[in-house]
């Protein structure tokens, strides 16, 4: 089982990348953005990019820098099959992540 972790910049090519792993490779696709558009909805609040900012940055603050993805990692890990977890976004959660086994990074548009 390998889970690989998609970021990058607006347009670097996430979503083609999701979507080549998902079609061709059978991989199982996890997104931040759909993970906290539930959890807006839970809430009954307005699905639109403030809600995702102040959900997230809530979660954050409550449980942990990394704590989306490692939810997220969580799940893949318990499908046991090859993953892909998409729109990775601050530092606590590329830290987190690398830290675990079975787990690749890849940031489409970076520089390094």
């Amino acid at each position: 089982m390998i889970i690989i972790g998609i970021t990058g910049t607006l347009g670097a090519g996430k979503g083609t990348i999701v979507d080549y792993l998902v079609k061709n490779k059978g991989y199982h696709h996890y997104s931040v953005r759909a993970y906290l558009t539930e959890e807006i909805k839970r809430r009954n609040l307005p699905v639109n990019r403030d809600s995702m900012t102040s959900v997230a940055n809530e979660l954050r603050a409550l449980h942990s820098p990394s704590y989306i993805t490692d939810q997220l990692y969580l799940l893949a890990k318990e499908k046991g099959k090859n993953c892909v977890i998409e729109s990775i976004r601050t530092p606590g959660e590329i830290v987190s992540l690398r830290q675990k086994k079975q787990f690749l990074s890849f940031c489409g548009g970076c520089q390094s």
